[in-house]
């Protein structure tokens, strides 16, 4: 079997090379199972393979060139130094997928710390003599943006929320920061082995929640001026159907007397067809009377009043639907204009 010595200088170069890359490799394995592990017990195989490994590569350098009593295992088979290389390097294969996947799956200060870093809400505990025991990445931001440093104990974070920086807006529970973020605390108690005066004390971004809050305040700002508007015009539309309504009854009492004044003077004039003459002055003092006959104003009504009053209504052309009582009332005028202008004549 070859000895090392007989090697190339390459190789009697590269064994030792790769000898120290396994070396660094397992120390750092066993540095990360020694303190992120539950059970150190675990690099235990790190360490027998670096006490191994250790010793090999000192065997075969030389700190002194003209001194090969450095080197004292030249003359071993080079099988034994690759034999060692492979062993090594296939546990560090094993270990590092294995501490990775036990990095996964179990519990630890660390791991419990990396969660709660990852919250999108800040969060801290405090043990029941008030001191912080675990506080996540966003808790110690909020509490710098609130009072400028780190919290330590309880009432740092008290007094952060009652007396705030100046930069740091408060408006109904909510905390508006520099960023425009908005911010709501809550402390809560909570229990650790039967020990019920731990707090919880939680920040929850309800940024969204407040601009909605602040735009459904302003859309009902502009609802009620909308409202009030309404309200104002509903008056008003109240006030000018009452100014219609009296003024249509002012038109029809000035057209009801209008049409009694003619027909008393028809029946003093003449003795003609006297009952039914006093029969529509009748119907035309009732206007006056609470039994009184409410004018509907249609072109019938036209016709009759015109046909008792001895005048003749004669229709040419076409009559609207629409705006037919305005019509109507022009027929009456121009009725009650005729009677008028007959009267002069006589």
């Amino acid at each position: 079997m070859s000895a090392f010595s007989s090697l190339s200088e390459f190789w009697q170069t590269m064994l030792p090379f790769i000898m120290l890359v396994e070396i660094v490799l397992e120390i750092g394995l066993f540095m990360y199972q020694l303190l992120r592990s539950n059970k150190p017990v675990r690099s235990l195989l790190s360490l027998a393979v670096m006490a191994v490994m250790i010793p090999l590569l000192f065997s075969v350098s030389r700190a002194d060139p003209d001194n090969i009593g450095d080197a004292f295992l030249l003359g071993a088979p080079w099988l034994i130094f690759a034999a060692a290389i492979f062993l090594a390097a296939v546990h560090f294969a094993i270990a590092l997928p294995r501490e990775y996947r036990r990095k996964k799956n179990e519990l630890s200060p660390f791991s419990i710390k990396e969660a709660t870093d990852k919250l999108p809400m800040g969060i801290c505990f405090a043990d029941p003599n008030g001191r912080i025991i675990l506080c996540n990445n966003r808790m110690r931001r909020l509490s710098f943006a609130l009072c400028g440093h780190e919290l330590q104990i309880k009432s740092d974070m008290e007094n952060a929320l009652s007396v705030p920086d100046r930069s740091v807006t408060v408006k109904d529970d909510c905390y508006i920061l520099p960023d425009k973020t908005v911010w709501q605390f809550r402390t809560q108690t909570i229990t650790v082995e039967s020990d019920d005066r731990w707090q919880q004390i939680t920040a929850h971004n309800v940024t969204e929640l407040y601009n909605g809050y602040q735009k459904q305040e302003e859309i009902n700002k502009e609802l009620a001026d909308v409202n009030r508007k309404l309200r104002k015009m509903y008056a008003r539309m109240e006030d000018d159907v009452k100014e219609k309504e009296s003024l249509d009854l002012k038109v029809y009492i000035h057209d009801t007397i209008g049409r009694s004044l003619l027909t008393i003077r028809d029946i003093i004039g003449s003795g003609e067809d006297t009952e039914r003459k006093l029969e529509a002055l009748q119907n035309a003092v009732g206007m006056l009377a609470s039994n009184r006959v409410t004018s509907v104003g249609t072109m019938q009504e036209v016709q009759q009043t015109a046909k008792q009053l001895g005048v003749a209504v004669e229709v040419e052309g076409y009559l609207p639907r629409y705006r037919r009582r305005g019509t109507d009332r022009c027929r009456r005028q121009g009725v009650r204009d005729q009677l008028h202008q007959a009267r002069r004549r006589e």
